[in-house]
């Protein structure tokens, strides 16, 4: 499956959940927490003002974000050797750039 992003969005592949505690123990999937950041893999343009000045989007491809709990729209890949998880997130939903 290929995705063209547009405006002020962005395509973000999910980290994977940790199943395994630090000390081992296996944690059920109702104790695992919701994954909340990622990797950004493609970005759009960026939105226009109502001026029609382009305003270019902040984050870029390989930036890691955080984001808000219940934003974007959850993509799986359609290939079956692949498990990966992505989000279409709108900029504005993106809290922080994780920053090594």
């Amino acid at each position: 499956m290929k995705l063209n992003v547009l405006g002020a969005r962005c395509i973000v592949e999910l980290d994977k959940q940790k199943e395994q505690t630090k000390g081992g123990v296996i944690l059920p999937v109702k104790s695992q927490e919701e994954v909340r950041c990622g990797t950004v893999i493609a970005v759009g343009t960026g939105n226009y003002t109502e001026t029609g000045v382009l305003i270019p989007m902040t984050v870029k491809t390989g930036d890691r974000v955080i984001f808000a709990r219940f934003a974007g729209t959850s993509v799986k890949s359609g290939d079956d050797d692949k498990d990966n998880n992505y989000l279409v997130l709108n900029e504005r939903d993106i809290l922080a750039v994780i920053v090594n």
